[in-house]
């Protein structure tokens, strides 16, 4: 069963939902995995800087339309990609959709720690609500993928030339996903990622999240902003 979604737009979220959960009366998993980088400037359908809408408002929303199904679903579980990138972001309250000047690397770091954010904060939510489902939060490390493509050139060059001392294969980055989702040992609110230096490359294991995410206080405020944002109450 495949369909149609579109993350950049809030409307196709409300779309696939509404039609999922009309034909469906069970959801195990959902993987916030849809994702951009990096790139040129541009607005959402709903006027939201791009890499931010696509990355993870759009998941927001789709995780709170999907959650009361989760949450009828013994074992559910929900996991928010992010990337090695959010270790250098930081959440632009006053500035969210860079109005004033485009920076596309931390426009992408902003997104991606948003994704871990909300991967923590909506584990620990659903713990406190006496919810079973669980949340958690993945990234691949320094892997190969098309991702790359909004880059320069000479930056792609690089990065391919460097590629097999650097970066680990498509396939062995998408493993923290896979032990995020399915390990049966995962209790909830972890974070996963290679257990190399730095996180760069390895096996899948629980790291330690980027301290940015662990702000209590920012995580709250994000959570509020993202409700208005998305015209979504989470009820929790």
């Amino acid at each position: 069963d495949v369909r149609l979604i579109d993350t950049g737009d809030l409307d196709s979220v409300r779309r696939f939902a509404d039609a999922f959960t009309r034909d469906h009366a069970r959801l195990d998993l959902l993987i916030n995995n849809a994702g951009i980088m990096i790139t040129p400037y541009f607005q959402t359908a709903q006027g939201f800087e791009g890499q931010l809408g696509v990355n993870y408002l759009g998941h927001f929303l789709l995780t709170g339309l999907l959650l009361p199904l989760m949450t009828r679903t013994p074992g559910a579980r929900v996991l928010s990609l992010y990337s090695l990138a959010a270790g250098w972001g930081r959440i632009r309250f006053d500035d969210l959709h860079f109005a004033r000047k485009y920076d596309p690397t931390q426009a992408y770091a902003q997104s991606k720690l948003a994704c871990l954010m909300f991967g923590l904060e909506l584990d620990k939510r659903l713990r406190a609500a006496g919810h079973e489902a669980k949340s958690v939060a993945a990234h691949p490390g320094f892997s190969r993928s098309d991702l790359s493509r909004h880059l320069s050139v000479p930056i792609r060059a690089a990065l391919w030339a460097v590629g097999p001392w650097l970066l680990q294969s498509g396939a062995d980055g998408a493993l923290p996903t896979l032990y995020g989702a399915l390990g049966e040992d995962i209790r909830g609110g972890e974070a996963i990622g290679p257990d190399g230096r730095k996180q760069r490359k390895g096996a899948p294991a629980v790291v330690e999240p980027f301290a940015e995410a662990l702000d209590q206080a920012k995580r709250e405020r994000l959570w509020a902003v993202s409700e208005e944002l998305c015209g979504i109450g989470y009820g929790f």
